[in-house]
């Protein structure tokens, strides 16, 4: 069986908007991947002043986000 291929995704992800969402449509919609590897970095470079929601949050900002995928 090969193996599937798969996408990995890196982002804040502080929080989950629709450039994510879309991204993932458009890969879907135009490509053979189905499946992601969402990657939350600690803290995001273009937001140095912010403090970023804990991993656990956006984590759960992204189930919920791409549930219906």
């Amino acid at each position: 069986m090969a193996a599937e291929p798969t996408a990995m995704v890196g982002g804040s992800f502080d929080p989950v908007h629709l450039g994510h969402l879309h991204l993932v449509h458009t890969v879907v919609t135009s490509t053979n991947y189905r499946r992601f590897i969402f990657v939350p970095v600690a803290r995001n470079n273009f937001k140095q002043d912010v403090n970023p929601a804990s991993a656990e949050h956006r984590m759960n900002m992204l189930r919920l986000g791409f549930a219906s995928y």
